[in-house]
């Protein structure tokens, strides 16, 4: 039986995105004639066929609810504008989406007098599910219409607790594989530093728990250290971990990223002694630090696959027993922490 031709595939051939292949593919009239044609003549070269069932799910599972021939759609929901922008993490959920036979639309709840002409609006555009984004707001997401759809969020912020089940990034696990790395490097002395949200959120709980966990490793394994310290969020919170660390003059440090690196003194002087060895737990992408890369992608794909599921069986709501899905981190090595 000859295997299965993907999207992801095509567009790979293609040099494309495999969100603009998933639109050729679907006739959309914001797409190029000549990108259509294309798109379409590979597909029929590398024998595509679109999953019959995905689309008979995003087609007539919800035509009972929809105007005649409009496409479920998903929804990618922000509480408002002002939150965490993730833009980086927008692109694969849509692309997703759409790879799944869905439309995909976007809403800030802010922009609405009020949830339930939120929800109307979004009922009335046809979104069957929801993928929730994490709010710098206390009070978001309160009193929120969950009933009326399928919903999973991604990832926590300052907001109370959703109710609903989350894909994140594994916040415990990365601070206990930072910590063994630590170990077996064997400083005389090491430390960790978190940031801490203003309201305490999910993922800073996990943190504080496996610091606590590290700590104790190392104080068993003969390294010298103190509690774990945390810093609330702020412009100078990174400043003031580096003038921290400068004055205990730890030989190893576990920090939030390499922001805390890039602090100088009023002399012009770097505040971070250069002899400190650093892992930075979500190292963004600079190269000279070993640390730490969250799988957005996977989390985004992990998230829609999630709630295609809730959809496929009509589960809508809070669910009883919420889960937590935890994408791992990848190690990436780095000149801040030579092994």
């Amino acid at each position: 039986m000859s295997r299965m031709i993907t999207l992801q595939q095509m567009a790979e051939a293609l040099g494309l995105n495999a969100s603009t292949v998933s639109r050729a593919l679907s006739n959309h009239p914001k797409i190029k004639a000549a990108t259509r044609q294309l798109v379409q003549a590979k597909a029929a070269e590398m024998g595509y066929r679109p999953d019959p069932a995905l689309r008979r799910l995003a087609d007539r599972r919800w035509a009972s609810r929809l105007p005649a021939k409009r496409t479920a759609s998903l929804a990618v929901v922000q509480w408002a504008q002002p939150d965490y922008g993730l833009a980086e993490f927008k692109k694969p959920i849509e692309i997703m989406i759409r790879s799944l036979g869905y439309g995909c639309e976007q809403f800030f709840v802010s922009d609405y007098p009020d949830v339930e002409s939120a929800a109307r609006i979004m009922e009335a555009r046809g979104v069957v599910g929801l993928i929730v984004l994490p709010s710098k707001d206390p009070d978001a997401w309160q009193n929120f219409l969950w009933e009326q759809f399928a919903a999973v969020q991604v990832m926590s912020g300052e907001e109370l607790p959703t109710g609903l089940s989350m894909v994140n990034y594994d916040s415990f696990g990365t601070v206990l594989d930072a910590g063994l790395r630590v170990e077996r490097a064997r400083p005389a002395s090491a430390a960790v530093c978190l940031l801490r949200q203003p309201r305490e959120s999910a993922t800073d709980l996990q943190d504080h728990a496996a610091a606590l966990v590290v700590t104790e490793w190392w104080k068993r394994a003969g390294i010298a250290c103190k509690a774990p310290q945390f810093f609330t969020v702020g412009p100078n919170s990174l400043r003031g971990m580096a003038q921290w660390l400068a004055k205990e003059r730890v030989e190893a440090a576990i920090v939030p990223n390499p922001g805390v690196g890039v602090w100088r003194s009023d002399s012009g002087r770097r505040i971070l002694p250069e002899e400190i060895r650093i892992i930075a737990l979500n190292r963004q992408r600079q190269t000279a630090f070993a640390g730490y890369e969250r799988q957005l992608n996977h989390i985004a794909r992990r998230a829609v696959q999630y709630l295609d599921s809730l959809i496929r069986h009509d589960e809508r709501g809070r669910p009883a027993l919420p889960e937590l899905i935890s994408i791992p981190s990848l190690w990436v090595p780095g000149a801040s922490f030579p092994e």
